[in-house]
């Protein structure tokens, strides 16, 4: 986020805090859970990857199915 707002992300970085900071506080306990979906989506959305059917793959210690 830093490289792509330059010198405007430590507003936006304090704007993404206070919301979800909002959001737990009216009971959201998700809402990080959410932001970080929404930004893996956002920044990696693009990237291909290759999906072989039947076959369990790993990406960083995460397993892929």
């Amino acid at each position: 986020m830093a490289a792509a707002l330059e010198g405007d992300w430590p507003d936006m970085f304090c704007e993404h805090v206070q919301h979800l900071l909002d959001e737990l506080r009216d009971g959201n306990r998700s809402a990080l859970s959410e932001f970080m979906h929404n930004e893996t989506r956002r920044i990696l959305g693009s990237v291909e990857v290759l999906r072989i059917p039947g076959k369990q793959g790993d990406l960083g210690g995460v397993a892929i199915t």
